[in-house]
């Protein structure tokens, strides 16, 4: 992100890294940078969609799975196609329900280990840090969690795609890359932190099977804690957090195809945009791959989840390792041309 933030500041564009990509390395390269970072949010809109419709099949099952994702498709689709200004407004309430809702679980947990709950007998504390304890699946399920943990943290590279679209991109890409740092410490490590304070790893609720909010900590938390109910307020949660990801991965993965369309680097009717500037092509042809996510009617929920993570994550850290890349070849020409690193005006904290 420091690396992305140098160069995007620098040289704001619509092709981001894939257009930095061409003019620091090779054409070649930037095409396949380009295609690399669609595939991630292709697959991210087709686990979304899964995660979308698991949870409506848990509330009732009335509706097929399939039912339910014809109707969240199109209803993707119709609200991507009102354009830029319905989607900010959009992310802005959805990611400030998010934070509330993890900061009303951060209280819940330190409550909890605090022994302050009603009808709470003795104070939950460490416990589960000692029993089972830390690293239950030794050295291979701290490597599955990195695997796993990349799939939160892509998309945080996205501000490099919207920069164009920002009034002052001098200003606004050096505000939200600094802005990761602490996104990292209070969210992901505080999350890991209460959830691993409050839900022990060897839960039955965290096995394979069932849907996505009967895995999560914070059910298994909560109805330890004696609210059996709880499970509702987390789907609710999730489904929340679900519409946010769904939104910027086509926001994301629409814009992506579009610039490259214009570049010629993917067909040209992909690049055409309506007199609003939305992209309509490239937003259905991104739409469609959600359509990959009905690998969960065959293969089951959790077998989706891990076929489509490993894409995914495999084209994320080509994508990161590739903007890393970008940014040593620019430092190069940068000092080559005689040029001096106090005139960026972001610099990349302890480069190299």
């Amino acid at each position: 992100m420091q690396s992305l933030g140098e160069i995007t500041t620098l040289y704001p564009s619509g092709g981001a890294f894939t257009s930095l990509a061409d003019r620091f390395v090779d054409r070649a390269f930037g095409v396949a940078v380009g295609w690399n970072y669609f595939v991630i949010w292709a697959a991210v809109l087709a686990n979304e969609y899964n995660a979308v419709s698991s949870i409506f099949v848990f509330w009732s099952d009335k509706v097929p799975l399939w039912g339910y994702f014809l109707i969240f498709w199109f209803v993707f689709l119709a609200f991507q196609l009102l354009g830029v200004q319905a989607f900010g407004e959009a992310e802005f309430w959805l990611a400030l329900l998010k934070i509330g809702g993890l900061v009303a679980y951060f209280i819940f947990a330190i409550v909890y280990a605090a022994g302050g709950l009603k009808g709470q007998t003795e104070p939950l504390g460490f416990r589960y840090w000692h029993d089972p304890g830390p690293f239950a699946d030794g050295f291979p399920g701290v490597a599955k969690v990195f695997v796993f943990c990349s799939t939160f943290y892509a998309g945080c590279e996205s501000v490099a795609v919207a920069a164009t679209e920002t009034r002052n991109p001098r200003d606004a890409v050096p505000l939200a890359i600094r802005q990761v740092f602490w996104r990292i410490i209070l969210i992901y490590m505080g999350s890991a932190f209460f959830f691993g304070l409050t839900c022990p790893s060897n839960a039955k609720g965290l096995v394979k099977g069932g849907s996505r909010a009967l895995k999560s900590p914070m059910t298994i938390a909560i109805q330890n804690a004696g609210w059996e109910g709880g499970v509702h307020l987390v789907n609710a949660f999730i489904f929340a957090t679900c519409l946010s990801a769904t939104n910027s991965s086509i926001y994301i993965g629409s814009r992506t195809i579009l610039f490259m369309a214009q570049e010629k680097k993917a067909p040209k009717f992909l690049g055409y945009t309506d007199k609003r500037g939305v992209p309509i092509p490239a937003i259905i042809f991104t739409n469609l791959f959600g359509t990959l996510s009905m690998m969960n009617v065959s293969t089951g929920a959790s077998v989706a989840y891990s076929y489509i993570v490993n894409l995914f994550v495999v084209s994320t850290f080509l994508v990161w390792g590739s903007i890393s890349f970008i940014h040593i070849r620019f430092r190069s020409a940068w000092t080559s041309q005689g040029r001096s690193i106090s005139e960026l005006p972001f610099k990349s904290w302890a480069h190299p």
